[in-house]
């Protein structure tokens, strides 16, 4: 006979499994049941009555000890809260196997904030930062006396004149007087600031670039006044540069002077020369290998060199870019590229070679990148081959934001590109094109729901000129699941795929946590690329797994096409950050 416990109906598991799950809150629930308060009071009065940590099988005279204590240990809590004269009544049984105590506790009239007198002297006084402070301090006259605000709203005073430069900021007055009888209560703090301390000088050290690189990098300078949010906006752009292993900036406190302070900025270069390999593998592209070499450091004055080869059966592509940093104005850097591209699909090959030329600045919180780029196509489309020249000048806007690239819960990833070419300069068509898309992620209870959408639309009297990488393909991993990659566009009388002029393709998704790297999906995709909405929308829909491994996501997916395609299901493999 087995020594296991066989239950056949799967709910009666689920009451067992939970029976065993929750049997020691119930247990605790049991021993101590406090009467009269709810919410965060109650949940906070739990914590600190040591009583309710106690065993069954405890001591009777610990017990009756943590009961007595328990009185002074109410008291101090309900103080907190602003209650000052509470009545609590105990009572204590003693069962066959635990003991069990009785507690009510009526907190009585609050002690309310009657008189609030909150100061500030010094330069401080006219900040707006220390104004809008004193406009919502986080108490009022009225409000429930709550000690953590008042020791907040203290807090906050020195932190502020820590982070705005008042390094001698002190507070004259911190008091909190109380006077239970009345349920009354006065607070006042009163803040000298003292001056508002600038910036001296900047002292680097490390540093192996022109002195104007790192300064255009930074965001304060001599003269300017110290502020902790500009010091960490500068560590984040000298972080992001790319240029430096360690950054260490901070407010030389020992030299102060009488308004002024030195700020030292501590720079551990980067190596110079760095190699990556990589090899992925998907479902679109099949197993892909690839090599990316970076010379961080050409010169002093900061100007980097990118060389990248990637190899796989569907698409395969290598690139030179050479990037110049430039100081004093919007635009961040310069680069020059060249590259070339070789892609294979059903039906369609093309073979492409490019040489651009890119502005990169910012814009609010937008990545700003002017381009203009000539291409030499070869591709075979419809059967037919395309050999295409174009001159393309354009522009794209992006903004990204995650919280976690290796397992992102929040993000969003806008992107717009707008890009055309005039016949006979230098071109063989014309032609505008405009491109959109956007992927949001949101935490939805203990899951994530994503929701993707991917635009473009194509304006051409020339279209059956323009090759193949300016026509639109939908399916794949990343487009319509259950679909093969780049198998959606219209096709020709011959069942060719000819591309399309048009596209839209969108996904819904939902992700829930089944293990700590594990996640069960299901998804809903929806697209086409078309020359006319007649062509229809095709949808796929179907489940997957998520791996979250050390060095990023994995995903496999199981989508199921839903028209006549002549896959029943197809499997999508993925790796990489993605939004």
């Amino acid at each position: 006979m087995s020594g296991f416990l066989h239950l056949r109906h799967p709910a009666a598991t689920l009451g067992v499994l939970l029976l065993l799950l929750f049997a020691p809150t119930v247990l605790a629930a049991e021993k101590l049941v406090l009467r009269g308060i709810e919410g965060e009071l109650r949940d906070s009065l739990l914590a600190a009555i040591a009583l309710a940590a106690e065993p069954c099988d405890a001591p009777r005279w610990r017990v009756q000890r943590r009961l007595r204590d328990l009185d002074k240990e109410a008291a101090t809590v309900l103080r907190a809260y602003g209650y000052y004269r509470p009545t609590i009544r105990k009572e204590l049984q003693w069962g066959k196997r635990c003991w069990r105590a009785s507690i009510e506790i009526q907190p009585g009239e609050p002690v309310r904030v009657t008189a609030l007198d909150l100061r500030i002297e010094g330069a401080a006084l006219q900040d707006p930062a220390f104004q809008k402070l004193q406009k919502e301090p986080g108490l009022a006259v009225g409000e429930v006396l709550r000690h953590d605000r008042y020791e907040a709203l203290k807090q906050r005073l020195l932190d502020l004149a820590s982070e705005r430069g008042y390094f001698r900021a002190r507070l004259l007055q911190h008091r909190l007087e109380v006077d239970p009888s009345r349920n009354a209560a006065t607070v006042g703090l009163h803040l000298d600031s003292g001056p508002r301390f600038r910036v001296s000088e900047i002292i680097l050290s490390g540093n192996r670039l022109e002195g104007a690189v790192v300064q255009r990098l930074l965001k304060i300078r001599p003269g300017d006044f110290y502020s902790t949010q500009a010091v960490l906006e500068s560590y984040r752009t000298l972080s992001d540069s790319g240029y430096f292993e360690r950054v260490d900036l901070a407010p030389d406190l020992e030299r102060l002077g009488e308004d002024s302070v030195p700020l030292t900025v501590s720079l551990t270069p980067r190596k110079r020369h760095a190699w990556q390999f990589g090899l992925g593998v998907s479902t679109d592209i099949g197993v892909t290998g690839s090599i990316r070499y970076e010379n961080r450091r050409i010169n002093r004055f900061g100007h980097r060199l990118n060389a990248e080869v990637s190899l796989s059966p569907v698409s395969s592509h290598g690139a030179v870019e050479y990037r110049i940093p430039l100081l004093g104005s919007h635009w961040r850097r310069f680069d020059a590229q060249a590259g070339w591209r070789q892609e294979e699909t059903e039906g369609v090959r093309s073979d492409t070679l490019t040489a651009a030329l890119r502005l990169a600045g910012r814009r609010g919180s937008w990545d700003e990148v002017p381009f203009i780029e000539l291409q030499r196509e070869s591709s075979v489309v419809e059967g037919e081959s395309v050999d295409s020249t174009l001159l393309m000048p354009g522009i794209s806007w992006e903004r990204r934001k995650i919280d976690d690239l290796l397992r992102p819960r929040s993000g969003r990833h806008l992107r717009f590109e707008l890009r055309g070419a005039l016949g006979g300069v230098l071109s063989d068509a014309s032609f505008v094109q405009a491109t959109a898309s956007a992927a949001f992620l949101q935490p939805l209870g203990s899951g994530v729901g994503k929701a993707r959408l991917d635009l473009g639309t194509t304006q051409s009297s020339d279209f059956g000129k323009l090759p193949a990488s300016l026509r639109f393909f939908a399916g794949g991993d990343r487009s319509v699941r259950g679909y093969a990659y780049r198998s959606l566009s219209p096709r020709d009388a011959q069942g060719d795929l000819t591309g399309g002029a048009h596209l839209i393709a969108g996904s819904l998704e939902y992700e829930h946590p089944i293990l700590q790297d594990w996640g069960a999906a299901l998804f809903a995709d929806a697209g086409n690329a078309f020359d006319s909405l007649d062509d229809g929308i095709k949808v796929g829909v179907g489940v997957g797994a998520r791996w979250y491994s050390p060095v990023g996501p994995v995903r496999v997916d199981i989508g199921f096409p839903l028209d006549q395609s002549h896959d029943r299901f197809r499997l999508h493999f993925s790796f990489g950050v993605g939004l």
